[in-house]
């Protein structure tokens, strides 16, 4: 077996998708399985990274400026899959790079695999792009046509796929990593952190995790805050961990908000992404454009209790009252009484935690991509058994 991946996103990004595909990369490699990545260049990343990534020049979205577009050339990137000679070509984008990885699969007879990540049809009403959605589906329609697997990373999302007419669409869901993402310890140790970023322990803080656009409620999320009771808000923070066009701002802060209120973290990685969630008391989520959710997994493996919109892959992730709590999409009034119950009950909140915790227990990535390297082999199987028919002499009829 031999994987070409084509993506429009790759770590080192930050966000759900590029820590994904570095995952199945790394257990791939771990399996000494050749894998190929084609992606964007990012930063001073132009070239390979310890020979499986191949980098190309990108462009931002207008809209998206932290999306990046790869702009492959044909010819370089059909002479570095002569010479890998890939079994299996996986696109997780419809965009130009995958559209170059598709071309090739249907050329040389390669077997093609999707993965679908996000809902973009559901970000373009907030662009002001909303006539676009009937002509994105036709396109996507398409542009999966010839994919023998379409992977959607929850049941909600596979639904949606079906109806829209995507064929060959199964799970590939994600996992989390219970040992990086953990509690505090003690009382103590989440007090050492708070102090460590210059905030006060006596306070109650109140995380979000995410990209900073109009697509994921950020308004919402900062309405909701404000709408709390003086009893809440004069004890509370709100901690905004992510980056984009709404970073530092939003469209209408409400004047009860000092610039106390609210602290804008940027992006964060490795142990200060772990330790922030450690020394959060709650995880607000207010997006209702998911396809899974990766944040809301990190937030519950640290026993932080979840409130989030109930929409999309979020409902694949939570079991409302059990392992947290969701709340009807755009009703920031929802999210506000919420926040107020666990608030006045946190024996409520610390069992959501820990019913939070014990179901990330039973989420390690590794079945998950023992589930996905399994449907690969029974593609290539599919694909090869094809050949083998098309090879095989017929018989004549008298």
């Amino acid at each position: 077996m031999r994987i070409a991946i084509f993506t429009d996103t790759f770590l080192p990004e930050v966000n759900g998708v590029a820590n994904t595909l570095g995952k199945w990369v790394e257990y791939l490699r771990a399996r000494s399985i050749p894998v190929l990545v084609f992606a964007p260049q990012y930063g001073s990343l132009v070239n390979t990274e310890g020979g499986h990534v191949e980098r190309f020049f990108s462009l931002p979205l207008i809209f998206y400026p932290e999306c990046k577009l790869a702009l492959p050339g044909r010819m370089r990137t059909e002479r570095i899959l002569h010479n890998f000679q890939p079994t299996l070509i996986h696109v997780a984008t419809p965009a130009a790079i995958g559209l170059l990885g598709a071309g090739y699969a249907a050329k040389h007879g390669v077997p093609l695999v999707a993965s679908y990540h996000t809902h973009f049809d559901q970000y373009l009403k907030h662009y002001k792009l909303a006539w676009m959605e009937q002509a994105l589906w036709k396109y996507m329609q398409w542009f999966h046509r010839n994919c023998k697997r379409i992977y959607a990373p929850s049941e909600s999302t596979k639904l949606k796929l079906e109806e829209k007419g995507m064929k060959h669409v199964g799970i590939w869901s994600r996992g989390i990593d219970a040992q990086q993402f953990r509690p505090a310890v003690s009382a103590e140790e989440r007090a050492s952190l708070l102090r460590n970023r210059g905030l006060d322990p006596e306070l109650t803080y109140m995380l979000y995790v995410g990209r900073l656009a109009p697509e994921k409620n950020i308004e919402h999320l900062i309405n909701s805050f404000a709408s709390l009771p003086s009893r809440i808000l004069d004890k509370s923070r709100l901690l905004i961990a992510g980056d984009g066009p709404l970073y530092g701002h939003s469209p209408s802060v409400p004047h009860n908000l000092s610039e106390e209120h609210i602290q804008w973290l940027g992006y964060l990685r490795g142990n200060e992404l772990r330790d922030i969630y450690s020394m959060s008391d709650l995880f607000v989520f207010p997006s209702s454009t998911e396809t899974f959710g990766n944040v809301i997994l990190e937030a519950m493996a640290s026993s932080l209790p979840v409130i989030a919109a109930g929409a999309g892959g979020v409902l694949d992730i939570i079991t409302h009252e059990k392992t947290g709590i969701l709340c009807p999409p755009e009703e920031p009034s929802s999210m506000v009484n919420s926040i107020i119950r666990l608030y006045d009950h946190p024996h409520l909140s610390k069992s959501l935690g820990e019913a939070g915790r014990e179901y990330c227990l039973n989420r390690s990535w590794v079945p998950i991509f023992d589930q996905l390297l399994s449907s690969y082999n029974e593609v290539i199987a599919e694909s090869n058994s094809m050949v083998n028919m098309s090879r095989s002499p017929q018989k004549k009829v008298k």
